[in-house]
């Protein structure tokens, strides 16, 4: 895996893009806003949902202002947490308190992650790629950011269904709820331009043959939709497999889908290669 990650890491840099700032910012350059970041991304504090839009939001700016590449997932999961927050917050009572517990448990995916990679310790696989792949320079920056989307979506995503004991019959909310926060490409993608000057929005048109679908669809980002919940529907029925094989938690992440992952970034890659994105 080690060496895999390398791999992939000198491969990114192949895939060269129109230049971004790129910086890094450590604690010994910027002690306050590094432990400010340590505070941000702890879990263990975060109190209510409320919290979570302006965690993100605090810390895609810290990091975008020193043109640190850590923040590109941060500020395109600003906008999605704030639409999911308003959406949670209109459902009836049992909808609202199943998504509330997923959001949870999702963000605080992302949180514990970022935490442990400030603190230089070891992190799965899935999302080390994204921290090696943000200090180097020379990586197409929309490459970067997909390796961090697949790492939430394929995996943090799965964990969070696990920890949230949600029923089968949650799954048309489950949907919906997709549907809705796939809608939210648009302005992350705005305000990733406002603070990386980074257009994302060839890698959503491009997947799946998103521009096909946008010019014979009178569904607005039916590409995105579509994409994004087959992969939340892949986590769902992953979550379900589990749940009903093992009963528990432990070994939460298997072989085969560290190899489904392996597949995915190497098409990523390739799709960066050959101009998609």
């Amino acid at each position: 895996m080690v060496r895999l990650l390398a791999l992939l890491a000198l491969l990114s840099s192949l895939a060269t893009h129109a230049a971004i700032p790129c910086g890094a910012l450590t604690p010994s350059s910027h002690p306050k806003q590094y432990q400010t970041l340590l505070l941000l991304s702890n879990a263990n504090t975060l109190q209510s949902l409320q919290e979570i839009p302006d965690r993100l939001n605090r810390i895609s700016l810290i990091f975008a202002r020193h043109g640190d590449r850590r923040g590109l997932f941060p500020t395109l999961y600003t906008p999605v947490s704030q639409v999911a927050l308003q959406y949670i917050q209109q459902q009836p009572r049992e909808t609202r308190n199943n998504l509330s517990t997923l959001m949870r448990h999702l963000t605080r995916a992302y949180f514990k992650n970022l935490n442990q990679h400030l603190l230089g310790r070891k992190l799965p696989s899935y999302w080390q790629l994204y921290y090696q792949t943000s200090f180097n320079c020379h990586a197409n920056p929309i490459l970067t950011t997909s390796y961090a989307i697949l790492a939430h979506l394929s995996f943090d995503l799965k964990i969070a269904l696990l920890k949230s004991n949600i029923s089968d019959g949650f799954f048309p909310e489950y949907l919906q709820v997709g549907n809705a926060l796939a809608r939210t490409a648009r302005s992350s993608s705005h305000l990733l331009w406002r603070r990386y000057k980074l257009n994302i929005l060839p890698l959503f048109e491009g997947l799946w043959a998103g521009k096909t679908l946008k010019s014979n669809s009178r569904t607005p980002n039916l590409s995105t939709i579509l994409t994004f919940n087959a992969i939340r529907t892949e986590a769902w029925m992953s979550s379900r497999a589990q749940h009903y094989s093992m009963g528990m938690l432990d070994g939460m992440i298997s072989k085969g889908q560290l190899m489904l992952w392996e597949t995915r970034v190497k098409l990523l890659f390739k799709m960066s290669k050959i101009g998609v994105y």
